[in-house]
């Protein structure tokens, strides 16, 4: 069974960041340590190692998940982690 969005939000938002910024969209930047629990949890979220490896920084053990995250979320911060923003129109 596929997962929907949200669901792939739970799963990335589970995982620990260790140090963001958010000033902007391609500024921003998630860092998280790269390893098998993380890996793991990428992997259910329907990401394969091809694509983790991609966001690895090689040498350092980190993973950027903004990139990540993005594909199912409009927004992040450091509290919320990645979700969905309800825009009310008035």
């Amino acid at each position: 069974m596929d997962l929907t969005n949200n669901e792939k939000l739970q799963l990335i938002n589970s995982i620990e960041i260790l140090s963001c910024a958010t000033t902007s969209k391609e500024m921003a930047f998630a860092y998280t340590m790269d390893n098998e629990k993380n890996r793991e949890i990428l992997c259910k979220s329907g990401m394969t190692e091809e694509e983790i490896n991609y966001q690895c920084y090689r040498g350092c053990g980190v993973l950027d998940l903004i990139n990540i995250g993005f594909k199912y979320a409009q927004c992040f911060s450091k509290n919320k982690g990645f979700y969905n923003e309800i825009v009310k129109i008035q």
